[in-house]
């Protein structure tokens, strides 16, 4: 690649992935264990539950619609996705976590999560009635990547770098309510 050590996210995106973006990116450098995925799982609850808790200004992060959800796709699903719902259970209550499906080797593939505060002075569309915020889908870089199209997505994450078809679809969820995509990009691309 061409690209200088000063390119911004986006050029990194497009040159790696070798498509174009309609949708915010954001990169998180950063050593093995050294936090990237436990920050990625506040962002996450963030974008499910349409605002960030710790900015004191409160204030909605989108428009997209309530059933937008939250994609996270990550590499060694069985070990990952235990761990990734583990970071869910530092931040919030037991009781405030909902595993809404399983893989079949029981691994959980759809969490939500909710809101102690209920978006109290947020102006967030995010909540249902009862504080639970939109769904957290985890997807395998192995999984086929039909199920991995068609829903349309608020945050897209890559906990390790993805294949090529799997990038493609996900952010094409992206697009309608610009979105924001993370995450570990600049690996092999398969």
């Amino acid at each position: 690649s061409s690209l200088t050590p000063s390119a911004t996210p986006a050029q990194h995106f497009d040159a790696v992935c070798g498509i174009p973006h309609k949708f915010r990116v954001s990169m998180l450098l950063g050593p093995n264990r050294g936090g990237k995925t436990y920050s990625t799982v506040a962002d996450c609850l963030a974008e499910s539950w349409g605002y960030q808790p710790w900015d004191g200004r409160l204030r909605p992060l989108h428009t997209a619609p309530r059933q937008a959800g939250v994609a996270v796709l990550l590499g060694d699903f069985d070990t990952h996705a235990p761990r990734f719902l583990g970071y869910i259970q530092r931040f919030v209550p037991a009781d405030c976590i909902r595993v809404e499906a399983r893989a079949t080797t029981g691994a959980p593939r759809i969490i939500r999560v909710r809101d102690m505060r209920m978006g109290m002075g947020t102006g967030t569309q995010s909540l249902d009635e009862e504080g639970w915020g939109t769904a957290i889908h985890l997807f395998s870089h192995n999984q086929a990547i039909k199920s991995m199209e068609g829903d349309i997505w608020r945050r897209v994450h890559f906990d390790e770098p993805a294949p090529r078809a799997a990038v493609r679809a996900l952010r094409r969820g992206l697009a309608d309510y610009g979105g924001m995509l993370t995450g570990a990009l600049l690996g092999r691309q398969r």
